[in-house]
């Protein structure tokens, strides 16, 4: 749990007592240890008083969601430190899970401090879509992502749960073609995980055109694999986007897929067919996202076979998570 003091080591000092200190070991010499708080300030106490360092640690992204609940490190009044998953904190007392030790209970009355280990910066994964079909990778709770696909098409995402999410979307009117009128989108997404890489998803969508006229569909979704290689099936409405550019009916049937290459690059690929009033076409379309930080870029091209036309693919996901 603590580790020996030495110079240059950096996290909370926790002194026999139960006392912590947040800073770094300036030094130790002749039975004295100097703890560096910031620029201006500094704790000199003895070395025999102090029990170890609880190192800085960052834990990666979601480990809260996966373990069921934050890792701590609790320092007890008597300057003892125990570890482990914080599952229930109220009523005067606080429970920790661990592997090694498993379930252990604390009155408040014998903790001095809980030190809560942060997660890594949010990196954006834009995992819950390819580049205008949905995965079976719904967004956390309480993510929030603004995604610019094919420039004008413009959605906003948040995950209600775990596992449902909620989105609205438009096309810019300004780059509205004629016959394309539908001026609002948006949809309600449940999914689950069936197996550990397979996940389903339905969804319940609507859509309102600039003349007033509105419209519901359903969709149903199947995505196999792991976030860094996955594959999705997918059966609902066309996006706005993938119909402005390939002029599609109303429904159709997508095959995507989605492959981390590099740290911060993912190549997708999105393939559409649908049939609308007798005639078939299909959207065939290979993008590379550039994934940096809390945002991700896509670079590629779609192929609409009706028309036999290559055109760019550009678009953008912005996590604005608060």
């Amino acid at each position: 749990m603590l580790r020996e003091p030495e110079p240059g080591l950096a996290g909370t000092v926790v002194v026999a007592d139960g006392k912590t200190y947040d800073g770094r070991i300036e030094s130790i010499d002749q039975g004295k240890i100097v703890v560096r708080l910031d620029a201006d300030t500094a704790v000199i106490t003895s070395v025999q008083r102090v029990r170890g360092v609880i190192e800085e640690k960052m834990l990666p992204y979601g480990s809260e969601a996966r373990r069921g609940g934050p890792e701590v490190r609790v320092v007890l009044v008597d300057g003892s430190v125990v570890g482990g998953c914080l599952v229930e904190s109220g009523g005067g007392r606080m429970a920790l899970e661990s592997p090694g030790i498993g379930r252990r209970e604390f009155e408040d009355s014998q903790v001095k401090r809980v030190i809560r280990f942060p997660e890594a910066a949010r990196p954006v994964e834009a995992r819950s879509r390819y580049l205008e079909a949905p995965s079976a990778f719904l967004l956390r709770r309480g993510e929030i992502h603004v995604a610019s696909t094919d420039v004008v098409h413009v959605t906003a995402g948040m995950g209600a749960t775990d596992f449902l999410a909620v989105s609205v979307g438009s096309v810019v009117p300004v780059l509205q073609a004629d016959a394309y009128q539908s001026n609002l989108q948006g949809s309600v997404r449940a999914g689950l995980t069936l197996a550990r890489a397979l996940r389903v998803a339905g969804g319940v969508h609507f859509t309102v055109s600039g003349g007033g006229k509105s419209a519901g569909y359903l969709s149903a979704t199947a995505t196999y694999g792991v976030p860094a290689a996955h594959m999705t099936l997918h059966a609902g409405p066309m996006f706005p986007g993938a119909n402005l550019l390939g002029e599609f009916g109303d429904l159709g049937l997508a095959l995507c897929g989605s492959l981390t290459v590099a740290r911060w690059v993912d190549v997708v690929s999105e393939n559409w067919v649908s049939r609308s009033q007798g005639d078939t076409n299909a959207l065939l379309a290979l993008a590379a996202r550039l994934r940096f930080g809390r945002a991700a870029f896509d670079v590629g091209a779609s192929l609409a076979a009706r028309e036999a036309a290559v055109r760019p693919w550009v678009g953008v996901t912005l996590d604005v998570t608060p």
